[in-house]
């Protein structure tokens, strides 16, 4: 699917991690476009060094199409794990590479 179909679609919710790099960029394009963002914060003192993935797994399950930003020479290891995961879930993904 195009990003201007997705668009179209008033329902669309902005999902984010909070952290800044990827889930900037996102939250960035959603108040641009006047989107909702539901942010699910990364619960370290909880899990740990689990929280990232378990935080990923869950933006995974929720979402039914994902955009993932993945910067040009940088690390991107959560952007690359929510990579693996949308393909886990059989998600509809799409990767955009940024400066």
């Amino acid at each position: 699917m195009h990003l201007s179909k997705i668009l179209e679609n008033n329902e669309v919710i902005i999902v984010s991690g909070g952290c800044r790099g990827a889930d900037v960029i996102g939250e960035n394009f959603a108040n641009k476009y006047g989107l909702k963002i539901e942010r699910y914060p990364a619960e370290w003192q909880i899990y740990g060094k689990k929280a990232a993935y378990i935080r990923n797994n869950i933006m995974a399950e929720v979402c039914d199409y994902a955009i993932i930003f993945l910067k040009k020479n940088k690390d991107n290891k959560g952007s690359k794990m929510m990579l693996q995961l949308t393909k886990r879930y059989n998600k509809p993904t799409q990767v955009i590479e940024v400066e």
